[in-house]
């Protein structure tokens, strides 16, 4: 009802979320207006979202236990975005270049603003391809690990 009112009183659309015999539903108000402008009434929607909602948790609930899964990984994994910026890291990939905290690479790190692989090795072509969904064999890519950190000032 407050919703309604505030329609009434702004004559700007709502939208919000509520739970009615346990589906979510969206909620979306909108008011029609007359020939002065003026609220004559209002239009209102509700769609029933609990499927999606559902979805959506199971889906967190998955990359969740991925995260774990990789964070338990013995050897070092970095994922990232499609823009190449990094998105996860595990301990193994901080241990193996001496980076004290995953908050110095995840949204700061991007591999193809990285001068050293994408130049100094020349792999840029490798890396697009990656990121254009190619598998590529690891043994195609070689990076060396020596002094990794220091190039990188950690």
């Amino acid at each position: 009802r407050a919703w309604a009112e505030k329609v009434l009183k702004t004559g700007k659309s709502v939208q919000f979320e509520d739970i009615r015999h346990g589906h979510n539903i969206k909620n979306i108000i909108n008011p029609v207006l007359n020939e002065q402008g003026e609220v004559e009434s209002l239009a209102i929607f509700g769609i029933d979202i609990t499927e999606q909602k559902q979805a959506e948790l199971a889906l967190r609930d998955r990359k969740e236990r991925l995260k774990q899964i990789i964070q338990q990984m013995p050897y070092p994994v970095e994922i990232s975005i499609p823009d190449g910026t990094a998105d996860m890291v595990n301990r193994a990939f901080l241990n193996m270049f001496g980076i004290p905290s995953a908050d110095m690479v995840i949204g700061q790190y991007n591999i193809f603003n990285d001068d050293i692989i994408m130049n100094k090795l020349g792999l840029r072509r490798e890396m697009e391809r990656v990121f254009q969904g190619e598998m590529i064999p690891a043994f195609e890519i070689i990076l060396p690990v020596e002094n990794y950190g220091d190039a990188y000032g950690v």
